[in-house]
């Protein structure tokens, strides 16, 4: 720990006036002692997702070509994993010539995600991850989009080069100004329970204001993530319909079955009949409509 520390003024207390004042460089630790314990070698797609929940983007990534994981004894602490790259990217032609799709997956490699485990974060594990890993993906270039780089720049001190550092923008911009002036807390809009309540607070003066705003500064991401979100409402509205149409439908078959096993029996002399449905699923798909068991009591 002391060398970890790397105090520049030690003052070591023991009994009564036994104190000693030792004094030593101001200088910071190159390097953790814990990262001496850990071991970079090949990862699964496992571990990515044993580890992505504490990343900002916990959804499924991309096709990955490595996963590459950090490991001190039998705990996971850090996983990276190197994608295919993207048909286009900002800031790349800085760097290479336009070429083939083939050519661009023999010369570049993306590095898609790479979280580290808060109990390991701030010790460098980041760029120690990096930097083992870069020689060993097998491309000669290899590209990484960042939003935590500009607070924390791991991937330069692991060697790779900062070529473009895109702006915000406008209408992005122009949007979270309405957005702040609502009520919003632009740290907070990851937070659903935040949005929810906020967006619960507005009057319908200012509903239509925040509608106006979307409408007015348009963007790819917000079209693209609206889309989504409709999309997903819309199959959410087809299915309690489907779901609605076929149990009527389901619920007439028993009432037609019911009363042809009535006239049936009652004409045998059996004095009454009572149908009954066991299993019915959540959501009765018309493939296995009539595929299940009718229990018939003959009283």
């Amino acid at each position: 720990m002391f060398d970890d520390l790397s105090p520049s003024v030690h003052v070591h207390k023991r009994f009564g006036q036994e104190i000693t004042l030792n004094y030593y460089p101001n200088e910071i630790a190159k390097e953790c002692s814990l990262t001496k314990e850990m071991v970079v070698e090949g990862g699964y797609l496992t571990d990515w997702r044993c580890l992505s929940g504490f990343h900002y983007r916990s959804h499924r990534v991309g096709p990955s070509r490595e996963i590459y994981r950090l490991r001190r004894g039998s705990e996971l602490c850090g996983v990276i994993v190197y994608c295919y790259p993207s048909l286009s990217c900002s800031g790349r032609r800085l760097v290479l010539p336009k070429v083939s799709l083939k050519g661009l997956n023999i010369a570049l490699s993306t590095i898609g995600r790479i979280v580290i485990h808060p109990k390991y974060r701030s010790i460098g594990l980041g760029t120690k991850l990096i930097r083992k890993t870069l020689p060993r993906i097998g491309t000669p270039n290899v590209e990484m989009i960042a939003v935590m780089a500009k607070y924390n720049p791991f991937a330069e001190k692991a060697g790779m080069k900062k070529v473009l550092e895109q702006k915000p923008s406008k209408t992005v911009l122009q949007v979270a100004d309405v957005l702040t002036s609502l009520g919003f807390d632009l740290k907070l809009l990851g937070s659903q329970k935040h949005v929810a309540e906020t967006l619960d607070r507005l009057s319908s003066e200012q509903l239509g204001e925040l509608k106006n705003a979307f409408i007015k500064h348009s963007h790819p991401r917000f079209r693209k993530e609206i889309s989504a979100t409709c999309l997903m409402a819309l199959q959410r509205r087809i299915l309690k319909a489907l779901r609605t149409q076929i149990w009527q439908e389901y619920l007439s078959s028993l009432r037609l079955l019911e009363c042809c096993f009535k006239q049936k029996l009652i004409c045998s002399g059996v004095s009454s009949v009572r149908l009954s449905v066991h299993d019915i699923p959540p959501v009765v798909e018309p493939s296995n409509l009539f595929s299940r068991l009718f229990l018939i009591d003959i009283q």
